[in-house]
């Protein structure tokens, strides 16, 4: 029988629970030294992880932090695919690695990656 779910059709899985958690779980400190940098959010529009409104509503906001919460909000809502382009860009285009290894673990097996910030 062929499934006609919207995440089969789609091809994109929700994320995972665990992963939600570890992000919520982290958020805090992560929202204090993301850098939601114009480059970041046009990379993650341009790959469909926000929406036009969202891009907009983002590059609008001016404080940092507000931007960085709501962009966290929407890559937990989001699917896998969000959450690995969201680390993708990190890692090889807004020179923002070190915070990957936390996105994708957690933050005890990454405190030294935060260069002291943890």
């Amino acid at each position: 029988m062929l499934c006609i779910c919207f995440y089969c059709f789609v091809g994109d899985l929700p994320l995972c629970n665990e992963a939600r958690k570890r992000l919520r779980r982290i958020k805090g400190r992560v929202i204090e030294i993301l850098d939601t940098s114009y480059k970041l959010l046009a990379y993650l529009y341009q790959e469909h992880v926000i929406g036009e409104i969202d891009y907009h509503n983002l590059r609008n906001e001016s404080e940092m932090t507000n931007r960085n919460a709501v962009l966290i909000d929407i890559i937990m809502r989001g699917s896998e695919r969000s959450f690995e382009c969201l680390c993708d860009c990190l890692n090889s285009d807004v020179n923002q690695a070190y915070l990957v290894p936390c996105l994708q673990r957690g933050i005890q097996s990454t405190k030294s990656s935060f260069h002291g910030y943890f």
